[in-house]
């Protein structure tokens, strides 16, 4: 009896190469993902988020800002636009704990609020990043939450290459008009950048966005704004968390606090520099090469983007407490009758402060420059706060 088995026919050389993959327990992990993020979840992709404090954790100027009708900052690396007729105030508001509107459980997300404005008002806000070169000639795709208390019409987001002071005209691209209505929102827009081929690009160069109204907005409007996170390619991926260490470390490279402004959780108070700071006082070593004359040098936390600008807060004594700052030492142990501050030699790691005008430091003493709470220096590198639609 003659027996025929027969196969459909296979490529030998295909199925030994299927068996020699080595893509072990990770990789056939990777070949069976359905999404983008669990493909960067398996193979622990770097930060996808090109916004510092998009969560608006960080909150280092105050977390109120009220009646204000310039270009200024607010929350960390935030700039908020008011018109010069306007009464804008901007706020860090707190999210109920548990709520499940926006993913992630965020502890803080942004008002700008117009009430009670005349209707004149804008609520325009900007963020800037460094480095326009970065987004030559690539998709990046813009993602955030938004609500508003009155249902909002014809908004939109321009995004735009900055090329410095001097340098080339800006270029813009647009997002579509879109509303807002008074329940939180996603969004997700798309951004095609032109190459920067070409272009002069000169210091102070960024990458601008903005959420901008063509019109006016209506009296007794807010905006609130979650979660906003900006990143490569054409697919918004859930929102990125850091953790809060690494957002305030991202952002003192723009903005730090010294002696006793500020407190842990890089809220700079309610009140203002005299308001949520650090407790007691704040001492840093000084010597006096005369009897009028002493200094000393302060090291930043890390380098800043450019060379800052750093001012005192405060007001000087011979007795410091709250809000106030002197020195203590010198050839008579004790506080010194006040002269004055200055800040010299800043570079982008750290600065100097001298004391001049003082009479019984004694040459060659040790002295020590003390700030109390509401006291310090403030030490500024963000980008200039003009008004560049």
């Amino acid at each position: 009896m003659i027996v025929r088995v027969s196969k459909p026919a296979f490529n030998l050389r295909e199925k030994i190469s299927e068996l020699d993959k080595p893509t072990g327990i990770k990789g056939s992990e990777l070949l069976k993902s359905n999404t983008i993020q669990e493909a960067r979840d398996l193979i622990g992709a770097g930060r996808k988020n090109l916004i510092i404090n998009g969560n608006f954790d960080v909150w280092q100027r105050g977390t109120s800002f009220s009646s204000f009708n310039s270009m200024r900052y607010t929350a960390d690396r935030w700039l908020q636009y008011a018109a010069g007729s306007s009464t804008i105030t901007a706020t860090q508001q707190t999210f109920t704990v548990g709520q499940i509107e926006v993913p992630g459980n965020p502890k803080y997300y942004y008002r700008m609020d117009n009430t009670p404005d005349d209707g004149t008002s804008w609520l325009e806000l900007f963020y800037r990043i460094e480095d326009v070169t970065r987004f030559s000639d690539v998709p990046v795709t813009l993602s955030f939450w938004m609500r508003a208390n009155k249902y909002q019409v014809e908004k939109e987001i321009r995004l735009t290459q900055n090329f410095g002071v001097g340098g080339s005209s800006t270029v813009s691209v647009l997002s579509p008009r879109f509303t807002i209505p008074t329940y939180w929102q996603k969004y997700e827009f798309t951004f095609d950048l032109p190459s920067v081929a070409g272009k002069t690009i000169n210091a102070d160069n960024f990458l601008q966005i903005h959420w901008y109204s063509p019109d006016v907005v209506a009296a007794n409007t807010y905006y609130d704004i979650a979660q906003v996170q900006l990143e490569y390619g054409r697919v918004a991926t859930p929102f990125e968390e850091r953790p809060y260490a690494e957002e305030f470390n991202l952002c003192e490279r723009f903005y730090q606090l010294y002696g006793g402004l500020g407190n842990a959780s890089g809220d700079h108070g309610t009140s203002g520099y005299n308001g949520g700071n650090t407790d007691g006082f704040h001492a840093y070593p000084g010597w006096a090469w005369s009897d009028s004359s002493a200094a000393t040098r302060i090291l930043l936390r890390q380098r800043m983007r450019e060379t800052p600008d750093a001012d005192i807060i405060g007001t000087i004594s011979s007795s410091p407490t709250t809000g106030q700052y002197g020195i203590y030492g010198g050839g008579s142990n004790a506080w010194q009758n006040p002269g004055s501050w200055d800040i010299q030699d800043v570079n982008d790691h750290s600065f100097r402060i001298t004391a001049n005008s003082y009479s019984t430091f004694g040459t060659g003493k040790a002295v020590g420059f003390y700030m109390y709470p509401g006291a310090g220096i403030t030490v500024d590198a963000e980008f200039p706060t003009s008004y560049t639609p």
